[in-house]
């Protein structure tokens, strides 16, 4: 690539204690969103769907046996969500 693909803002911008660089590329990726995630969601919600009525249904008919994986995978499901709201909040635009 050469220097004609990028815009540069010769000169360091902002103020003694933060000083950054501007640098834009046409052929750079997009920025980081994290709406990326919840449209992943979105497009595979009936699978999701199908597996959590499976998993209701395996609960149901033998829970007793299945208690201690169904707890430890719900706090692997909180400790999820969790972490990506924490993302969600710092990353956001």
């Amino acid at each position: 690539m050469g220097l004609t693909d990028y815009d540069i803002s010769f000169g360091v911008l902002g103020n003694i204690c933060e000083p950054y660089v501007d640098t834009v590329s046409s052929v750079a990726c997009s920025k980081l969103s994290v709406s990326e995630l919840w449209e992943y969601l979105a497009q595979y919600s009936n699978y999701f769907g199908v597996f959590m009525l499976i998993s209701g249904m395996l609960l149901t008919f033998i829970g007793r046996k299945l208690l201690k994986p169904a707890v430890c995978f719900a706090g692997f499901l909180t400790s999820i969500l969790i972490s990506c709201f924490i993302f969600y909040a710092v990353y956001v635009e």
